[in-house]
């Protein structure tokens, strides 16, 4: 019986954390706004300013925002978006500030914002792969 209503709560649990997932999702709505990373190569300015940036990239991404049909890359388990994997929970963070997070720009301009709030811990999940380029800098 008492597994019986752990899985009920487990379950009901996760069907809540799924529809406020898709309700933050149906309602991104990014507004234009003046960038922080402000160059025509705003990459190279962000992977300039914080070298880790490019590792990140490439260890989420593959340093892609967009797949092989043009669509913008989403991570394969949560809706975490673009080159830097922007997780959800940053999506109305980034729509206050006027950041669309599914264009190459403001993706970089948001993760940018994230590394100089956090360093790099919103990218901890994977750490394994960006660390050992932080060891090879020291």
């Amino acid at each position: 019986m008492r597994s019986y209503i752990a899985i009920s709560i487990v379950l009901a649990v996760s069907l809540f954390s799924f529809s406020y997932i898709q309700k933050e999702i149906n309602s991104f709505n990014p507004q234009p706004a003046e960038m922080l990373v402000t160059t025509p190569n705003y990459l190279h300015e962000l992977y300039t300013l914080a070298p880790i940036m490019k590792k990140v990239a490439e260890c989420e991404s593959g340093d892609r925002q967009f797949d092989k049909y043009g669509n913008v890359v989403m991570g394969e388990i949560s809706a975490d978006t673009g080159r830097f994997q922007i997780n959800y929970v940053h999506w109305k963070k980034a729509d206050q500030m006027g950041i669309d997070l599914h264009t190459e720009q403001g993706n970089a301009e948001y993760a940018l914002y994230l590394y100089n709030q956090k360093g790099t811990q919103p990218w901890k999940n994977s750490s394994h792969c960006w660390k050992p380029y932080l060891a090879s800098q020291s």
